[in-house]
Parts: C-alpha cells; sequence; structure tokens
C-alpha cells in the first residue's frame, strides 16, 4: 500500500513522502521504503515510532550519509572507544565505500555463512543528528549465536539520555517483522549501560559465560 504524511504527523515527515508496505502497530508504524523530503532525515529504509516519546527514527546508511557517519564514528575515536559497536565493523575501514558496499551485501546474505544482517542508524527527528546504530542478524548460526542476534550502541555525546532504549524498541519492532520470536543479546559483563538497554525492553539474564577471558551475560528478549 501506499500512504502519504503531512507535516502534522508525529514523524515530521513531509507531504509527498513515499512508503511501501506499512506494517501498522499500536505504537509503531513499520516504513520497508522512505523517501523523506526533510533533507535532516535522508536515507531509506525507516522505522519510526507513533509513541510521542520515542524521538528516533531508524535509517540505512547510504552514500549522502557519509560526512554523518564518519563524524559519528570519529566521535568515538576522539572518546576513547576502540570499536563502533552495531555498525558492521565501520571502526576498521578506511573506505567508507568499501564498508558500504560490505553492508549491503550482507543485508542479502554473508557469503561466508547466508545470514542476512540489517544494519540502521537512529536518527533524532527534531534535528536529524545521528544518534546511535544498531545491527540485527535476521537469523544465527551456532558460531554467531554467542554474539547474539541483535548489536548496538549510542554516540558518546548522547549516552545516558534513555536513546539506547528507544532504538533498541524500533529494532524488536523490525525483528517482529522478520517472524524472530525472541532475539538473543549478548554484553560484556561489565557493560552496565548495555545490560540495562537490553533489560529495559524486556531482556532476562539466560546464563554468563566467558569468551576469550571476556565475562559475557547472555539476555533473551521476547518478540511475540
Amino acid at each position: 500500500c501506499f500512504r502519504s504524511f503531512t507535516r502534522s504527523s508525529r514523524s515530521g515527515f513531509h507531504d509527498g513522502s513515499r512508503v511501501v508496505n506499512i506494517r501498522g502497530g499500536p505504537l509503531i508504524n513499520v516504513l520497508s521504503v522512505h523517501y523523506s523530503a526533510d533533507p535532516k532525515l535522508r536515507g531509506e529504509v525507516a522505522f519510526f515510532s507513533m509513541n510521542s516519546e520515542n524521538d528516533l527514527i531508524l535509517i540505512s546508511p547510504s552514500e549522502d550519509m557519509k560526512e554523518e557517519i564518519l563524524g559519528y564514528r570519529d566521535e568515538h575515536f576522539a572518546f576513547g572507544d576502540r570499536q563502533v559497536h552495531g555498525t558492521g565493523g565501520l571502526a576498521y575501514f578506511d573506505d567508507f565505500d568499501a564498508w558500504l558496499t560490505r553492508i549491503r551485501t550482507i543485508r542479502d546474505g554473508n557469503p561466508a555463512d547466508g545470514v542476512q544482517t540489517s544494519t540502521f542508524f537512529s536518527k533524532r527527528v527534531s534535528d536529524g543528528k545521528l544518534i546511535g546504530c544498531i545491527k540485527i542478524h535476521h537469523t544465527l548460526t551456532d558460531e554467531l549465536r554467542s554474539g547474539g542476534h541483535i548489536a548496538y550502541g549510542i554516540r558518546p555525546s548522547e549516552r545516558g539520555r534513555g536513546y539506547g532504549k528507544q532504538q533498541l524498541q524500533l529494532a524488536l519492532e523490525f525483528a517482529r517483522t522478520l517472524s524472530l520470536e525472541e532475539v538473543i543479546i549478548v554484553c560484556d559483563k561489565d557493560n552496565a549501560a548495555s545490560a540495562r538497554t537490553a533489560m529495559s525492553c524486556g531482556g532476562i539474564l539466560v546464563k554468563e559465560f566467558t569468551e576469550d577471558g571476556v565475562a559475557k551475560q547472555h539476555y533473551v528478549i521476547r518478540c511475540i
């Protein structure tokens, strides 16, 4: 189906936005394809919440987001982070185009194991700022199970404001469109913020384990 959103809508999208295949719920509408007339919200494949308390949308990375994404990465580096969680290895790529090609390839299926992985950035609707990033494996192999379905991160300057929960709520709605009954989230035991994010969305600690000398926690969130 097709629908246009007006400026008065909760999403803030402009008249004439083209939307295909909308899946509605009491709080969240999922847009599988979206092209926004607002340059701050440019990008394809957006998910937004009708809940007035959620000020984020999820957008797939694209070429015209290059400077925003590299700035997001650089803020992590300046903060002392060695990884940029949820980005599919952005920290290890010197070439943005090579990273983007990799993200699009694994969205269709990783050549190594066939697993599809969707990667989204969250943007704040009020000003279009990139807030976080989250990736979702559509299925898990035995090897991937130790890392879970979902990995996420929030840029350093926006941490501690509840955006981790908002971002994960949107990702869980996407997981429901994949007919996932539950998702696994794994975090380091000493990463209290990540654990709080998982628990804020219904995550239940089911086990602890050690991998490469690092204590890990394994949370499960029911999607249905």
